[in-house]
This record gives structure tokens, C-alpha cells and sequence, in this order.
């Protein structure tokens, strides 16, 4: 993955459950969470959610091809960060940086 040739460390989950597990036994080692707003089981928005619950502090970026304004209406008020797809190396690499602890090294769930 591209991240890890960046330098962060990277779990992958296929599933809202699976990442949910994964942060349950990583705890508060996650920093960051790059969800899909469409995943198998619960939405993005959902999984956001129940793992801000667990990890307040986790920065949590949304993924998604829906219209981007309609997101930002949608995400806003809970303060994850939206990249609308298709984006470039440059602009994940970005918003990965600037929604972490700014360093490599941060991990991404």
C-alpha cells in the first residue's frame, strides 16, 4: 500500500466489524481511520461514529464518489475530514498528514 511506502504504519480491515475488532485490541496505538463510506455491514458514517466512541481522540477521514457538498453538510458537525474520490497520491498522502500526528511513523486503521 501506498502509505506504508510512506512510512506509516498500516492495519487493513475489510468490514466495519473487523475494523471495530481491530481498534478494540489496538486501542489508542490508531491515530487515524480512513473509512469508506460504503462498507459491508454499516456505513462509513456509522463506523466513524463507533469509533470516535472508543478513541475520541482518533482523526477520522471519510472516503467517498458521493457529491462532495452533500458530505461536508453530512460530516462537519462531527469534525471528520472528507476526501471526495477520485483523489491523487498527493492529496492522501496530505490529508493522511495533516489528520495524524503530522509524522511518519502514525498508524492508519
Amino acid at each position: 500500500m501506498i502509505l506504508r511506502q510512506a512510512g506509516w504504519l498500516v492495519d487493513e480491515a475489510t468490514s466495519g466489524e473487523e475494523a471495530l475488532a481491530l481498534m478494540e485490541d489496538r486501542g489508542a496505538s490508531v491515530e487515524l481511520a480512513l473509512i469508506d463510506m460504503i462498507l459491508p455491514g454499516m456505513d462509513g458514517s456509522c463506523l466513524a461514529r463507533r469509533l470516535r466512541e472508543l478513541s475520541p481522540g482518533i482523526g477520522i477521514v471519510l472516503l467517498s464518489g458521493i457529491l462532495e457538498d452533500e458530505m461536508r453538510r453530512v460530516i462537519s458537525p462531527e469534525g471528520f475530514r472528507f476526501l471526495p474520490k477520485p483523489f491523487t497520491l498527493a492529496e492522501l498522502i496530505e490529508v493522511v498528514r495533516v489528520s495524524s500526528a503530522g509524522e511518519a511513523g502514525a498508524d492508519a486503521a
